[in-house]
């Protein structure tokens, strides 16, 4: 990251006042019908301090839904519930925060970074980054620092957001929702970051999965930063497989095969806890067979396929014919051996080793073309502020990703690496050899998809998630769901192009 602030002298004479007064800033308000304008002081106080010092006054978390799967809900929860049993790696970041913090001066630029863990009293996440990383980055960056605020969960980050935006103090980082960075972007309130990727010689995007940035861009522009990768692959609990002679399957065929024999509904024991209106799953099932979710120029959705039907078909199948679910929801079912599978990501890990419980994983099976698995990405937003302030947040996030950084991250809360070179890291594959429940997010040959970003990428997840649980409960047919699906979603992409 040195070769950002070869402009490091730019950036203290602005942080300390060499400038007679920084540009006003206008962010339109997301969501809001007027432009906002924020002045900032010329003070070198002022120009000092983070855009968003006031925002610590609403920390209160809210489970508000958010826009996307099961799968990111479970994140927080999961991992905070297992926060005491957590064991760090024994890296260098824990040897050196003690000498940071005694060696990092006050910033003269400090960022406002909004993340969606949790407190610093309830997640070992925080807890972590604001003992030993917030120091760190502060040493490894002269004159930048960071402060770290909880923003709450789900669609509360966005609310949160748009006040602050309106207020004119937003912060400078963000964690968002893929599905809302596009949105954000055309508003005002966030910035594309190809031009800062472009001018950082020591970013490397090729080392970053290709389906991250699939992920992350729309009309040829990215549009957010990855926070983390998760990988979703099926937990099983090898007690229940070694009663009911379970085994990994390979095929769908096989994971029908082993939906029945898991399932024993007078015992009260069910093979999974899968809801009725999980899209990811219809898209694995369809795009492992050969379909696809959006037409090329992203202009029409392309769910009604043959592979699409026959998808949908399939889960109805699962649920109606072979009760691969309960009727109602078990509240602890895996935990408590009433569930023998479900389906998540590697967020998960902690918490079912801390409870010591006897699962593993295994990818998700093959389909007539490749095997497919969803990538769940949450992410960082760059707020449009500054030059100074978007060019030191995209510090911060790509020192985030790095491999001294998140490489040591995922050992110590079990996530799947961001980066190749993470991957290849002997010391991360140490972790995964000496961690077996890891190894279905890391099965080799697996295809990475993600839902693509749209204007209107969450209003599309909406009907999609609509119109499948109707069909797999039986409502309506797999046609007629899908169709109406297609047709409802085609007309809001048509209308969000107009706007």
């Amino acid at each position: 990251m040195a070769s950002r602030f070869t402009r490091r002298s730019y950036l203290q004479a602005l942080a300390g006042g060499g400038l007679a007064a920084l540009t006003t800033l206008a962010l339109a308000s997301c969501g809001a019908a007027a432009t906002v304008s924020s002045a900032v002081s010329t003070s070198a106080s002022a120009a000092a301090s983070a855009p968003a010092t006031s925002a610590a006054a609403t920390t209160t978390q809210v489970t508000s839904a958010a826009p996307t799967t099961t799968a990111t809900t479970a994140q927080a929860t999961a991992s905070t519930a297992a926060s005491t049993a957590t064991t760090a790696p024994t890296t260098a970041l824990t040897a050196t925060t003690t000498a940071a913090a005694q060696k990092a001066t006050k910033a003269t630029l400090q960022l406002a970074v909004w993340q969606n863990w949790g407190t610093q009293s309830a997640d070992p996440r925080t807890d972590f980054t604001v003992k030993t990383l917030e120091p760190r980055f502060a040493e490894e960056h002269p004159g930048l620092g960071f402060d770290l605020t909880f923003a709450g969960n789900g669609n509360a980050v966005m609310e949160k957001l748009t006040a602050n935006v309106a207020a004119g103090t937003p912060p400078d980082v963000s964690f968002i929702y893929a599905q809302w960075s596009v949105g954000l972007g055309q508003k005002g309130v966030t910035i594309p970051l190809d031009d800062l990727m472009a001018t950082d010689k020591g970013f490397q995007k090729d080392d970053f999965y290709s389906d991250i940035w699939d992920a992350l861009t729309y009309q040829n522009k990215t549009w957010a930063f990855p926070q983390n990768r998760h990988p979703l692959a099926v937990f099983y609990r090898t007690d229940l497989f070694n009663r009911y002679d379970g085994a990994a399957p390979q095929t769908w065929t096989d994971f029908t095969q082993l939906i029945q024999r898991m399932t024993h509904v007078a015992q009260g024991q069910y093979a999974t806890d899968e809801g009725a209106g999980d899209s990811n799953l219809w898209d694995v099932i369809q795009r492992s067979n050969g379909g696809t979710f959006l037409s090329a120029d992203g202009t029409q959705v392309t769910w009604d396929s043959a592979e699409g039907l026959a998808a949908l078909q399939y889960y109805a199948d699962l649920y109606q014919k072979y009760t691969m679910a309960p009727p109602k929801a078990i509240t602890n079912g895996f935990a408590g051996g009433q569930i023998a599978m479900t389906i998540s990501g590697p967020f998960r890990v902690t918490g079912y080793l801390t409870q010591k419980l006897p699962v593993l994983t295994f990818p998700m099976p093959h389909g007539s073309k490749e095997a497919a698995e969803h990538i769940n990405i949450d992410t960082w937003g760059i707020m449009k502020t500054t030059t100074a302030r978007q060019e030191a947040a995209f510090t911060f996030v790509s020192w985030y990703a790095s491999k001294p950084i998140y490489g040591d991250w995922a050992i110590r809360f079990q996530h799947a690496p961001l980066t190749k070179s993470i991957a290849a890291d002997p010391a991360y594959q140490k972790f995964v050899a000496d961690t077996p429940i890891m190894k279905g997010f890391l099965a080799p040959g697996i295809t990475g998809t993600i839902t693509p970003l749209t204007l209107v990428t969450a209003d599309l997840t909406n009907i999609l998630n609509q119109q499948v649980a109707v069909a797999v409960t039986g409502k309506t047919d797999a046609l007629t769901a899908l169709k109406q699906a297609t047709t409802q979603a085609n007309a809001t992409i048509a209308q969000a192009l107009k706007a």
